[in-house]
């Protein structure tokens, strides 16, 4: 029996979307379905789009405009049934005997038979039988292989961002969207949490008992089977314990997993505009308080649950003794309230304002680690002596003032305990007097109120690591809500070779309230044109490289590519075929790492062939692991002229339709070096069409057409002899 969710048949992706709205169910994320269904749109003819396809791949392909990662994979149907989470479904596709394409998802497996959901048809999961599945699958066992898709939010912090214009959302709400995505694993960990604090009432009703046989004379057997029982008991709860730690160090690594892929996720889309405001390295920094979101979450699970449950549980049984009690039991929670809120007021704002004195110390002593030179010119160490020791005491300032509501909160809880022990001792006393309560009740009730407030008192610690919690999840809210570039646009670009580039009546402004930084009415590249764009400092040169490659929108105007409107195309395909090259921008991996950028299409032919045309590669090779050596973002071991040079070969070596230089020839200074590559980037027969931006008179030279920029507009476009004789 064949399987035929694997074969290439055309199919109507539109039939799709059922299974794009049910991930977005399953992983509590706002998938976008609209832009999903706009790239169906764009994708034509359907029979066109998905011939040569399957639709686990097309789903892969389309899924990134919905915000969501896939992988497809192919395994055997017994893995997955091993595999398979109702927190991470296993998808496959079939078609129906009259050509409609359906979803499966794969749930779990138990004994029960195969939970599974088929988005479309059935809105609630239902039971299958292992043969049921394999007859939808149109396998004959658990031993086939079939193509499998598996996705995830691609910001799995969705939830957590400020929605534009409207106000920062607060530390409380981020917090609730952030546990969203763990409730099917904190459900375990309350239950635990409950079963535990049912668990710790053992001790003090076996002590009841214990007093009660006392009192009364009786015999040895019911002491031993007491203590046996009490010993089970306590064993279960250790058990349980441990159980509940693994859950909780789940969702430790769960938290770390989410943020770190939503991060990542952002810093790679992140609008240029974000950092005008923000130095990029410190505000990542902000990923730090990751750690300290896991180890609260980690202690208010634990010691938090624990105390929650313990005092619920043990108030309830105080009010089962006597109605006296259960008034004592409401005055308790009453007093507990005052000190957790009245007393707490202002707590997280004052514990936030701490977290942001922090972070400025640390960016001050970030730059001191960057700038080097400046901090050990005349006068440098002692302006950045003074503002360290002036951010110190800002930072020392606001900790003493969330101190001083963090001391009122600990005075509280300890008078509490000492008010409520001797209360319950006279009240207790005073009952037994009376023959309303037995002495070993007396003596339960003290050990459960001295377990409760004890617990309470500690329950100051959990407030501070709370307070620590929502300045985390505030600083982490300055990276979530990072504005994003936009998304969809078509997915190609018509033609090859080099591309032609066409500026109509551009306008680029930084905010709202600037004048524009650039001003275009008019800008016209052929396409394998070498145009050659200079000015002065300030004259919008980067500006407009940056509107080119799509990381400053124009506010009004058109930029085509090749005749297509920037606007139309995704920025990934627009960098696919547009490339940048400006300062040195390396990351610590190996040389060949930073040409290919993992483009798998490059192989290692060409990046040798690039790093031969830049003149690269003998140095390379002399180095003593090669290609294959190991570079700091500096550049080091490779001089700066030499770590220029590599950022060239990496834009080249994906053969670019338009390549924009910004400044990046003005830095290579070398014996013949910028003689050597203009001869390289200015070749007549490179599949390129080029602007370079420059203030050399020796590139400029080289250009078929010079525009002179001032004040973000052009003043001058000059012809030089080569366009005068063509």
């Amino acid at each position: 029996m064949n399987n035929d969710t694997n074969s290439a048949r055309p199919f109507d992706p539109h039939r799709l979307l059922p299974a794009v709205e049910y991930l977005a169910r399953v992983h509590a994320t706002e998938v976008n379905a609209q832009a999903f269904q706009d790239a169906l749109r764009r994708i034509g003819d359907p029979s066109r789009a998905t011939a040569g396809t399957t639709p686990a791949r097309l789903l892969a392909t389309l899924a990134a405009e919905a915000g969501l990662a896939t992988a497809t994979v192919r395994r055997p149907v017994a893995d997955v049934l091993a595999d398979a989470s109702p927190s991470y479904p296993w998808l496959a596709f079939h078609h129906t005997t009259d050509g409609r394409l359906e979803t499966i998802a794969v749930l779990e497996h138990g004994r029960r038979g195969v939970k599974v959901v088929v988005p479309g048809s059935t809105a609630r999961p239902v039971r299958w039988p292992v043969a049921s599945l394999l007859e939808w699958l149109r396998v004959a066992d658990t031993s086939a292989t079939v193509e499998w898709l598996l996705a995830e939010p691609a910001a799995p912090l969705s939830r957590l961002r400020t929605t534009p214009g409207m106000a920062r959302v607060g530390p409380d709400k981020r917090l609730r969207a952030l546990l969203v995505g763990e409730r099917q694993t904190l459900w375990v960990a309350v239950v635990y949490s409950v079963v535990i604090g049912l668990l710790s009432l053992v001790v003090p009703i076996a002590v009841q008992s214990v007093v009660n046989t006392i009192a009364f004379g009786s015999v040895i057997q019911p002491l031993v089977v007491l203590t046996l029982f009490v010993l089970v008991a306590l064993g279960f709860s250790t058990a349980l314990n441990t159980l509940r730690a693994s859950v909780v160090e789940i969702v430790q690594r769960s938290i770390f997993a989410r943020v770190s892929t939503d991060v990542t996720y952002r810093l790679l889309r992140v609008r240029a505009d974000a950092f005008d405001r923000y130095h990029g390295p410190e505000l990542v920094n902000r990923f730090f308080d990751t750690v300290t979101v896991q180890k609260s979450a980690s202690l208010l699970l634990i010691d938090g649950l624990s105390i929650v449950m313990q005092t619920a549980i043990g108030m309830l049984l105080l009010a089962v003794y006597h109605p006296w009690l259960a008034v004592f039991d409401v005055l308790l929670v009453l007093a507990m309230l005052v000190i957790v809120f009245a007393l707490g007021r202002g707590a997280v704002t004052t514990a936030i304002t701490e977290s942001k004195a922090k972070y400025a110390l640390e960016g001050w002593l970030e730059q001191l680690a960057t700038h080097l030179v400046t901090f050990k010119s005349a006068g440098g160490t002692t302006y950045a002596t003074a503002r360290a020791h002036h951010l110190l005491e800002q930072y020392l300032d606001y900790r003493s003032r969330h101190f001083s509501i963090l001391i009122r909160q600990i005075i509280g809880s300890f008078a509490l305990q000492a008010v409520a022990s001797a209360a319950l001792l006279g009240i207790g006393g005073w009952l037994v007097i009376e023959r309303q309560l037995t002495l070993g009740q007396l003596v339960a009730s003290e050990l459960i109120v001295s377990a409760m407030v004890s617990a309470f008192t500690k329950f100051g610690k959990q407030l501070e690591v709370f307070y620590d919690l929502s300045a985390a999840l505030d600083k982490l809210g300055d990276l979530i809500d990072l504005p994003l570039e936009r998304g969809g646009g078509e997915a190609t670009l018509p033609g090859t070779g080099p591309a032609s580039l066409e500026i109509q009546d551009v306008q680029v402004s930084y905010d709202d309230d600037s004048p524009p930084a650039l001003r275009l009415a008019h800008l016209s590249v052929p396409a394998g044109g070498r145009v050659g764009i200079t000015g002065p400092n300030g004259s919008g040169k980067s500006t407009l490289a940056d509107t080119i490659f799509g990381m400053r929108p124009p506010a009004r105007g058109v930029l085509r590519i090749d005749g297509a409107d920037q606007r139309t195309l995704s920025l990934r395909t627009l960098r696919e075929h547009v490339a940048l090259v400006r300062s040195i921008e390396l990351f610590p991996g190996s040389i060949v790492d930073n040409v290919r950028l993992g483009r798998a299409a490059i192989s290692m032919d060409d990046v040798s062939a690039a790093l031969d045309a830049v003149g690269l590669l003998t140095d390379v090779l002399a180095l003593p692991e090669g290609i294959h050596t190991t570079i700091q973002p500096h550049g080091r071991p490779l001089s700066q002229g030499q770590a220029r040079r590599l950022m060239i070969a990496r834009a080249i070596v994906g053969r670019p339709r338009l390549l924009v230089l910004d400044g990046a020839l003005d830095q290579i200074d070398g014996p013949g070096e910028r003689e050597r590559l203009g001869d390289l980037l200015f070749d007549p027969a490179a599949p390129w069409t080029l602007l370079c931006l420059t203030e050399q008179p020796d590139v400029l030279s080289r250009c078929a057409r010079v525009v002179t920029m001032r004040d973000g507009t052009c003043v001058d476009l000059t012809m030089t002899e080569k366009e005068l004789e063509s």
